[in-house]
């Protein structure tokens, strides 16, 4: 293998043939943490709807209800109870993932202390890389505001006012943000290439061991995710967008852009409920997609893991 040689060619169809062979075995590993997921969802839905039906009665004259306080409060730790358990859940399948996709053992679920540890340490690792990109997004984000925002003053003094100017500060505006969100994209896809080493069993070194693994190729990945999130979702909007349309032609317009708290929160909550039925069509394309996801990133390290060690790169 030549040391400039791409290995992520064919990556994606190896995967798609992965799922293909394996999808019953996904299935089964799939099927308590899905459950777990979804009854959490449906729990924070129906906890938010709570919340905001007691919303419209959080004022009594110019003081807050006390009661709406303690029912804000539960509310809220019940629906950040569920999505650290939703968390917890999709961090044991991505275990179960990487390691079925190397022993090829798939329980129903990995209740083992390796396995746990390995759930633990790799939303942990997770959490630090989306600390670390919101610590790059600061700088990013203030560099590229600086230098459009200098642009901007340059073009804007020689275009004058009018629709020129006013087009032209859209166009930077957009530019501005494209690049941040895929500068953000590709910091974060960089670091999550390293995750499957963590679920092996394995605790890396942020910039010494993860960082420089896709070195070469480090937009090949974020690339791809990119390209499956299109493929999965679109669908899924679609079909989102027809039940929303469906539940619109019962839904109380007329309460939900009313200026009174005791009309508009009620009916906020009326339609949450009406969308909890979504959510086994979510399960249904989230499961492939988080399948596609981690074997992914799992063919990914191997492939960057094997060429680096030719390369004498793996720090020992």
């Amino acid at each position: 293998m030549s040391t400039n040689e791409k290995v992520l060619p064919g990556i994606s169809r190896s995967v798609l043939a992965f799922i293909t062979a394996h999808w019953r075995d996904l299935a089964k590993m799939s099927l308590i943490p899905f459950v777990v997921y979804f009854l959490g969802s449906l729990f924070q839905i129906k906890a938010m709807s709570s919340l905001y039906r007691e919303m419209g009665t959080m004022m009594v004259g110019n003081d807050i209800n006390p009661t709406f306080m303690g029912t804000y409060f539960r509310n809220m730790g019940i629906s950040m109870l569920f999505s650290l358990l939703g968390l917890v859940a999709m961090c044991l399948l991505f275990v179960e993932i990487i390691r079925y996709k190397k022993s090829g053992d798939a329980p129903w679920i990995m209740l083992d202390g390796a396995s746990l540890k390995a759930a633990v340490l790799t939303m942990l690792y997770a959490i630090g890389m989306f600390m670390l990109t919101m610590l790059a997004y600061m700088g990013v984000a203030m560099a590229v505001m600086i230098v459009f925002g200098i642009l901007g003053a340059i073009i804007g003094a020689a275009a004058g006012q009018g629709i020129v100017l006013a087009v032209t500060f859209g166009i930077l505006g957009i530019a501005a943000f494209a690049i941040i969100i895929g500068f953000l994209f590709w910091f974060m896809s960089r670091f999550f290439v390293g995750l499957p080493g963590v679920a092996l069993g394995h605790s890396p070194d942020f910039f010494g061991d993860i960082w420089p693994l896709a070195k070469g190729e480090s937009w090949g990945v974020p690339l791809r995710m990119l390209l499956a999130s299109i493929v999965i979702y679109i669908p899924f909007i679609i079909i989102i967008l027809l039940a929303v349309g469906v539940g619109a032609a019962t839904f109380d317009f007329q309460k939900f852009t009313s200026n009174r708290p005791e009309d508009m929160f009620p009916a906020i909550a009326d339609l949450m409920d009406s969308m909890a039925y979504l959510l086994p069509i979510t399960m249904l394309f989230y499961a492939p997609f988080v399948w596609f996801m981690s074997l992914l990133l799992s063919e990914a390290f191997d492939r960057f893991m094997a060429r680096n060690e030719k390369r004498g790169q793996v720090r020992k």
